[in-house]
């Protein structure tokens, strides 16, 4: 539920961010957030680190890459 609400937020969000300052740097900006969830989450996990946090930073980094991508095709 929480990750549901966290991409609608941010696909509105990107999708003025992209009509502004172009699809490219908003691409940019949500990869790097999806390889930050990546590392933290998968690539070096630290003992504790709660789940759905995780996943919410999972949505909004998936949600401005998509808003990007779909702008460019």
């Amino acid at each position: 539920m929480l990750g549901g609400a966290v991409a609608f937020v941010t696909l509105r969000v990107a999708g003025r961010w992209a009509d502004r300052a172009g699809a490219p740097v908003v691409s940019a900006a949500g990869t790097a957030a999806f390889v930050v969830v990546l590392l933290a989450g998968f690539a070096f996990p630290f003992e504790g680190l709660p789940i759905a946090p995780l996943f919410m930073a999972f949505m909004f980094g998936n949600s401005f890459r998509n808003v990007a991508i779909q702008s460019l095709s």
